[in-house]
């Protein structure tokens, strides 16, 4: 849980910095911003950008839209 951490991963404050730009972005597009991104540090891996957004959700970085 990141509640427990002192910090963000990369790849969760890289997704901060996605909805920070859109935040109204869902969890597929935020998964295809970094699978088109032209950097090779981001795969986009759905087993890792869903778990990282099911974690920051629960620590209440982020909320869902219903």
């Amino acid at each position: 849980m990141i509640a427990s951490r002192a910090v963000l991963t990369e790849l969760e404050g890289a997704i901060l910095g996605v909805l920070r730009r859109d935040p109204g972005l869902t969890a597929y597009k935020i998964r295809k911003t970094f699978l088109d991104s032209i950097s090779a540090e981001w795969s986009g891996s759905a087993g890792a950008v869903y778990p990282a957004l099911r974690r920051m959700e629960e620590a209440g970085y982020i909320r869902a839209g219903k």
